[in-house]
């Protein structure tokens, strides 16, 4: 081969490794959440709450726990699931409403949010993890003997708890608040807001992120894991919200059983502010109460 020959070769190889080492750089990046410490905690808003711990994985997470207003060790138990870049504080809307209709409530920091550690990079499989490493907290606490209960998850944390109530037969009810239908959509979403190419560089960046969760795409695509759903769902999505556009609420109700569905569009109101909509907070209470007795007669909950 031609000295000419074997610069090509190198120019090639090099932009390959530009193209993957770019690629690898943006997926790094995009799977890093701001680290935002909570603002509020539940006695800030008049609830008595416990600071609890668990570990999901190699990390410990930091949690709350607030029992019911009677009874707790028979009431049902949601787990609050906050969305990417934020923190346990932004549920606590829900939390109050939660408690004053009496359920017990459980809310975290996921691993790299809030006060609990890093683990690298943060991935939908990770998040869904940490919901199933709730409820294996919720499920070995000694004061708590009823078996019902439900996830409520706002963004990505409502597409993870989608994820986990596919894969947790003690998921009796799942609220998703504003959450996504496909990984890969968002991706893209970011990198034309970023001006940044997609095609093939999408590709490499999925690859990326697959590699990472060591997992088919599919198992981390609510739209693919929603229809094994069998217990009562309930998608909510404010109408005017600009970050994850309401058409996700209709893909997502495509792929639903619709038997199980229950959808809520809540007009005038956004990506984070659809948690303290009245709407959401009267919807809420009476579709968990109702979701989860079904689910126990049925025997879906254990």
């Amino acid at each position: 081969m031609s000295p000419w020959g074997f610069w090509f070769l190198g120019l090639i190889f090099a932009a390959l490794a530009l193209f993957v080492g770019a690629a690898w750089v943006f997926a790094r990046l995009w799977a890093r959440p701001s680290r935002i410490l909570p603002r509020r905690m539940p006695g800030d808003i008049g609830l008595e709450a416990e600071p609890v711990t668990f570990e999901s994985g190699p990390k410990r997470l930091n949690a709350w726990y607030v029992p019911a207003f009677a009874d707790s060790a028979s009431a049902p138990t949601v787990v609050l699931v906050h969305g990417w870049s934020s923190e346990s504080g932004q549920m606590l809307p829900l939390a109050c409403t939660l408690h004053h209709a009496g359920f017990g409530v459980l809310g975290f920091d996921a691993r790299g949010h809030g006060r609990s550690p890093a683990d690298g990079p943060i991935t939908l499989k990770k998040f869904t993890d940490d919901i199933r490493a709730a409820l294996d907290y919720v499920e070995g606490r000694v004061d708590i003997d009823d078996p019902r209960l439900a996830v409520v998850g706002h963004s990505f944390g409502a597409a993870s708890a989608l994820l986990a109530a596919a894969e947790d037969q003690r998921v009796g009810a799942v609220v998703s608040l504003s959450a996504f239908s496909d990984p890969v959509e968002v991706t893209r979403w970011a990198l034309r807001g970023l001006h940044l190419p997609r095609g093939p560089f999408l590709k490499m960046v999925v690859r990326v992120l697959m590699g990472w969760m060591d997992c088919p795409p599919e198992r981390v695509t609510p739209a693919a894991q929603i229809r094994r759903i069998n217990v009562p769902i309930l998608l909510a999505h404010g109408a005017r919200d600009s970050r994850i556009p309401a058409t996700e609420l209709d893909s997502l109700a495509s792929a639903a059983d619709p038997a199980r569905l229950t959808r809520l569009l809540v007009a005038g109101h956004g990506h984070r502010s659809l948690i303290k909509s009245t709407e959401l907070a009267e919807a809420l209470p009476v579709f968990l109460w109702s979701s989860l007795d079904e689910s126990a007669k049925l025997g879906k909950v254990a």
